[in-house]
């Protein structure tokens, strides 16, 4: 009989392997993830959608686009639910046989603006789901592959979400095929061409979508995680065992991963940490993935402080390591999609509890906020380099003209900035 597919859920034991726990719910859904289109959840008011989008069509029709009325209408405006009301106001009202969608619109004039302002404009345009999907799009296009991207979009995410985001890659690649007279490319098929051999395993566990999900404010069994991190050790330790560590990073949910990592050194009685064990035994693409997701479950505003210092710094520090990456021009690009999707993760949890168990709400600007200490934190627990101030005063430094200006506007939108 055939067994299993990497990544499937397979027998649990108590004391090891993915033991079976009480602490398993629900999975919250993302806003702008679920089966139901953004658009036709929005509740904001039609009359103000429709201004803001002939604002925003004038600005863009114009024989010289204008950039300041852009950058103040979708920097005010740049909640997912919002955005999706103005390109619902411009479907129903004002969509073209040339351009349906408003995002035809802004691609259309976007010729006239810095590369870094294009990016900024189409990633805000598209809205959390349609960019996904461009972004993937963009780290498989031509020779070679953009694993930065990948990481960016497809790990540390939940099962919903990646269903959404492979669902949305295929409606995209369905509609150029048809264009271009070729077959659909699934997100699998194009991973399969463009990834190869334990990359490509641990990007297809995830898009299987099985993590399991358990509430990060309820611990976990003592006996649960001891079980799991003497099995991970095993597998790390003499003869590596990779199908069984990308099985916990595929699979175990991201509390259960960030728990073992808390405890690696006090139950293994280990003098390294487990994330230094996954540096001497992983190298390369595959390396980088796993501390990814590793960093995704103990800190995700740590995780987004490390990338924005190296998306902001010529010889950025390399996530998960002491190292430094080699010289290089800043990318304007990837620094417009990363800041964009931290905007909106900080406006999405909005309203939630933090799951620290101390009944703090989330309030707009909290993760920001939050990104921002940990930025500090990096600069200062790096001794070759001296506190350099706020990220929003190293977004200024490093960047120029409207792009930096479009960049400072949705910062500063976070409350009491």
């Amino acid at each position: 009989m055939p067994g299993k597919p990497f990544g499937a859920p397979g027998p649990h034991r108590a004391g090891g392997h993915l033991a079976p726990s009480t602490n398993i719910r629900s999975e919250p859904i993302t806003p702008g993830y679920s089966l139901v289109t953004v658009e036709e959840t929005t509740c904001y008011s039609s009359t103000e959608a429709e201004h803001d989008t002939q604002c925003i069509i004038t600005a863009l029709s114009s024989r010289h686009p204008d950039a300041e009325d852009l950058i103040n209408i979708l920097s005010r405006h740049s909640h997912p639910f919002e955005i999706a009301s103005r390109k619902l106001a411009y479907r129903r009202k004002f969509a073209t046989p040339k351009a349906r969608e408003l995002l035809d619109v802004a691609e259309a004039a976007s010729g006239d603006f810095s590369s870094g302002f294009r990016s900024l404009l189409h990633a805000l345009v598209a809205g959390p789901l349609q960019l996904d999907a461009h972004i993937l799009f963009r780290a498989m296009a031509g020779a070679g592959t953009n694993e930065e991207y990948l990481q960016l979009v497809l790990l540390g995410r939940t099962n919903h979400e990646i269903k959404a985001i492979a669902a949305q890659y295929e409606a995209i690649s369905r509609k150029r095929a048809m264009l271009a007279g070729k077959e659909t490319e699934t997100l699998r098929s194009a991973l399969e061409g463009d990834v190869r051999g334990n990359p490509r395993k641990l990007y297809f566990g995830i898009l299987l979508a099985t993590r399991r999900w358990e509430d990060p404010g309820t611990p976990i069994p003592h006996v649960e995680l001891q079980g799991d991190i003497l099995d991970l050790s095993a597998a790390l330790t003499g003869e590596l065992d990779v199908d069984k560590v990308l099985k916990y990073f595929v699979s175990a949910s991201y509390h259960r991963l960030a728990s073992i990592s808390y405890k690696w050194k006090e139950i293994t009685g280990d003098d390294e940490a487990l994330e230094k064990r996954i540096e001497e035994r992983f190298h390369g693409g595959l390396e980088d993935a796993l501390l990814y997701i590793l960093s995704s479950a103990r800190d995700r505003a740590m995780r987004d402080a490390m990338v924005m210092e190296e998306k902001l710094t010529r010889s950025g520090l390399r996530l998960g390591k002491s190292g430094r990456f080699p010289l290089r021009n800043i990318k304007q690009e990837e620094l417009a999609f990363v800041i964009v999707k931290l905007v909106w993760q900080d406006q999405i949890l909005e309203g939630k509890a933090k799951p620290n168990g101390s009944g703090e709400i989330y309030k707009r600007g909290s993760y920001l906020r939050e990104v921002d200490d940990r930025y500090v934190a990096l600069l200062r627990n790096n001794s070759e380099q001296a506190v350099r101030g706020d990220l929003l005063r190293k977004i200024q430094q490093e960047t120029s003209g409207d792009f930096s200006k479009f960049l400072v506007e949705l910062w500063r939108q976070r409350e009491g900035a």
